[in-house]
């Protein structure tokens, strides 16, 4: 029977390059990944339910991987048209003419409701995944220490369900980001961040590096030959002329079906 794997998440799951997840794939007949940049808590777990009725998760067969989210996150749907702005209050404060997000954010957005999505949509992927037996692992995609230090809003309550992720639903409480940002002071910067040169900036994202790095540290199971073969390749094809032309070939890389033939042709295997 092939195996499949299936990952959810946000831009630290599928992005215009290379992810964790996408390097993490090279070990597997298939791949599903599921992320979408700007997604909230709520989506991510959708997604999964939405997976699952679709393809019937197989304990046998399945390995089920989970990146949270930011809890400050809202997702919705417009026209037919789904709206992933990511932290909703960061966004309407940045595009004052958005007057959808700005009015969500100011009739019915509070950091309190957030939390209680975001915690129960946690468990609600956690519980799904537990009763089918399935293989799986749920990581944290960004740092959640200011929930539990600088909010104003948050009551004990609260601030337990924001620990509750990080230390009982996570498999491992270091994030991304935390990883991200201790490796980007130790090593370069071009390095660990991409550089657009269409844009003359860095990308705020972990580089292919950085995600490498980090599948190596927490699956270090599926640290092979076949997923650093993956990585080099992608390095390779890594133009960072354009974000846009990265993320059409990327697109065509990582967004279809796994299929082999795809990702082992450069390697000629």
């Amino acid at each position: 029977m092939k195996t499949r794997l299936f990952a959810f998440g946000c831009s630290m799951t599928k992005y215009v390059y290379g992810t964790w997840a996408d390097f993490l794939s090279a070990n597997f007949d298939e791949y599903y990944n599921y992320g979408r940049s700007g997604s909230d808590m709520r989506l991510i777990s959708n997604r999964l339910i939405e997976a699952d009725t679709k393809l019937n998760f197989n304990s046998e067969t399945d390995y089920v991987v989970v990146m949270l989210t930011g809890i400050g996150r809202f997702s919705y749907m417009k026209s037919d048209s789904l709206q992933t702005h990511g932290d909703l209050v960061v966004h309407a404060a940045s595009n004052p003419g958005n007057k959808d997000v700005v009015w969500i954010v100011d009739n019915i957005w509070s950091e309190k409701w957030q939390v209680y999505n975001a915690w129960v949509a946690a468990h609600t992927i956690k519980k799904i995944l537990d009763l089918k037996k399935i293989k799986h692992k749920i990581l944290l995609g960004l740092d959640y220490d200011w929930y539990l230090t600088n909010t104003k809003e948050l009551s004990n309550d609260d601030i337990f369900k924001v620990s509750d992720m990080i230390y009982s639903i996570a498999d491992d409480p270091l994030s991304l980001t935390t990883f991200f940002s201790d490796l980007d002071q130790i090593e370069n910067k071009e390095k660990t961040q991409q550089f657009w040169k269409d844009k003359n900036n860095f990308d705020g994202h972990p580089s292919q590096y950085v995600h490498y790095q980090y599948m190596k540290k927490m699956f270090p199971e599926f640290n092979t030959p076949l997923s650093e073969k993956l990585f080099y390749y992608c390095e390779q094809i890594n133009i960072k002329d354009s974000q846009r032309e990265q993320g059409i070939k990327f697109y065509d890389l990582f967004s279809k079906k796994y299929d082999k033939s795809i990702y082992f042709r450069p390697f000629g295997e």
